[in-house]
């Protein structure tokens, strides 16, 4: 699945890599949970800020949010429980 941005794709990869982000996951528990290195990790995640402008992690989630990667209703449950208003 690629997703078309602004600035550039995003790949497979970097697909799945924000949504990790996007559901909680450390680089270290992406790493694992997908067989790459933690460095291998971060660098798709410095990619993925280039690519969206997202730099933090609540921003990759906005991100994730507004281009279909994950659903609004999981966004509404993220804000709830970490006490941020949509």
């Amino acid at each position: 699945m690629e997703i078309n941005t602004r600035r550039q794709k995003l790949s497979s990869r970097e697909v799945e890599i924000l949504r990790l982000v996007a559901e909680e996951y450390t680089s270290r528990e992406i790493a694992q949970k997908l067989g790459l290195s933690v460095r291998t990790v971060d660098t798709y995640r410095k990619q993925i800020i280039q690519k969206t402008g997202a730099a933090t992690p609540l921003a990759m989630f906005k991100y994730a949010v507004r281009n279909g990667i994950i659903s609004s209703q999981m966004f509404r449950e993220f804000s709830k429980e970490n006490g941020n208003s949509i």
